[in-house]
């Protein structure tokens, strides 16, 4: 619905579809998150979120599947600096630890090679 009324734009990125939104609308979103109690939420999944991915990626920056991950972090560019800005800023709000502190949800195949995330 969102994409039919030109709010978010679909792309496909390596097969997967990717969603962009305007941003008028993000700035919107954040502000309503904001107004309701559930940004910090919000950001703290997002930095998990990467956090795991980077657990995923850190052993694999050569080889075959280098040009893979180059585009798909590529593409997540804005995101995971945005996550990485939110995630280092010292907040008082916070207690406990935050997403760049605790270890990463990633999943291990048989041989214990990490495989994906959570």
């Amino acid at each position: 619905m969102l994409v039919d009324h030109r709010l978010v734009r679909q792309e496909e990125t390596q097969g997967e579809p990717r969603f962009r939104m305007l941003e008028t609308i993000r700035e919107f979103a954040w502000e309503e998150l904001e107004r309701i109690g559930d940004a910090a939420e919000v950001r703290t999944r997002q930095t998990a979120w990467f956090r795991d991915l980077a657990a995923v990626v850190q052993p694999a920056p050569v080889g075959p599947e280098q040009e893979e991950w180059f585009d798909r972090l590529n593409a997540e560019h804005d995101n995971l600096r945005a996550a990485l800005d939110w995630g280092m800023a010292p907040t008082a709000c916070r207690t406990g630890p935050t997403p760049l502190t605790t270890p990463p949800r990633v999943a291990a195949d048989e041989s214990g090679e990490g495989v994906g995330f959570g």
